[in-house]
């Protein structure tokens, strides 16, 4: 596992406040954005690194509403898990 993706399901998988508190940092948004913006995005990961395609199109179509976009980006556009799933394979991790 890369350690971007284990960085990413570590951060995920504590509370929200201060997972929102260095969003809002890093990001330089305020708290109830960052808080939202991790509310809507826990939901897509797994424990394996990688999103669950419903997951991924809930988060799209929501940013697509926040942006007021008439629909959502398709995912393929801007996620790429093909080599995620084929190390995933490649290691037993399912």
């Amino acid at each position: 596992m890369t350690a971007g993706i284990l960085f990413l399901i570590i951060f995920l998988s504590v509370g929200f406040g201060a997972q929102a508190r260095a969003q809002s940092g890093l990001l330089k948004v305020d708290m109830p954005v960052a808080l939202e913006s991790y509310r809507l995005a826990r939901p897509a990961f797994t424990t394996n690194g990688l999103a669950t395609d419903q997951g991924v199109e809930e988060f799209l179509r929501a940013d697509a509403e926040l942006l007021k976009l008439r629909e959502p980006v398709p995912a393929a556009k801007i996620f790429a898990f093909s080599l995620q799933k084929e190390i995933n394979l490649e290691l037993g991790i399912k």
